[in-house]
């Protein structure tokens, strides 16, 4: 009888809340609120840009447009999205204890938002950099535009798995993680599909688009990997 008890006991203990400290409540509070001012840009995003994400000639239309309005709420919804998909990478860490032992919890999430920033920034500067020395500045510049795009998309999708993620059971964190990752990836598909039609619609050589995306795409990814792997 007494071990029957036990048994429920661990049976109960595998269906609790993830035992989150209480910062990740702050963080995804904090995230609400973000949500909840930006409902009406995420509105007017979805209405003006998303099929611009499907289709090329729409994309290319909505480019050389690229009105104020537009402007605005990318700029607002950038933010949005930097807490956003920091926050779902922090949790996905932070469910496989992958740590690193000298840095607290706080620490992690900082850490993880301003590699975020500090990619976007570099990457901006670097296509620039990239389209002045090509002589292909209009396609640098659609390439930064559109992973705008994408990005915010991204932070969107992730938004709603974010907050399920550590208000859910535990046995139900990893579906959700699978779920988030396979729609980044969707969403990365779309973006090197994307980008090798701008790369065709200015007439630059394949090789340089893949040399593009070694450069750009790839190695942040594999550096991520790496990091995880040797946690």
């Amino acid at each position: 009888m007494i071990q029957q008890e036990y048994l429920f006991e661990d049976y109960a203990a595998g269906l609790l809340r993830m035992s989150f400290a209480g910062l990740e409540g702050w963080i995804g509070l904090g995230l609400l609120v973000l949500f909840f001012l930006s409902f009406r840009f995420i509105r007017q995003f979805l209405a003006l840009s998303f099929s611009g994400l499907i289709h090329f000639h729409v994309a290319q239309k909505q480019f050389e447009e690229n009105s104020l309005l537009i402007v605005n709420i990318r700029r607002m919804l950038l933010l949005f999205s930097q807490v956003c998909v920091s926050f779902f990478l922090f949790l996905v860490i932070r469910y496989y204890g992958a740590f690193p032992g000298h840095l607290s919890v706080a620490q992690v999430y900082i850490l993880i938002l301003s590699l975020l920033l500090v990619f976007y920034l570099a990457k901006t500067i670097l296509l620039r950099v990239l389209g002045f020395l090509t002589e292909a500045d209009s396609a640098m510049r659609m390439m930064g535009y559109y992973g705008q795009l994408y990005f915010i998309f991204s932070g969107i999708i992730l938004f709603p798995i974010a907050i399920l993620f550590f208000n859910t059971w535990s046995s139900f964190c990893k579906p959700l993680i699978v779920i988030g990752l396979i729609s980044a990836l969707v969403i990365i598909l779309l973006y090197l599909i994307r980008s090798f039609q701008i790369f065709i619609s200015h007439r630059l050589s394949v090789f340089f688009w893949i040399l593009y995306l070694c450069t750009f795409e790839f190695a942040p990814f594999l550096i991520i990997w790496k990091y995880i792997s040797l946690a």
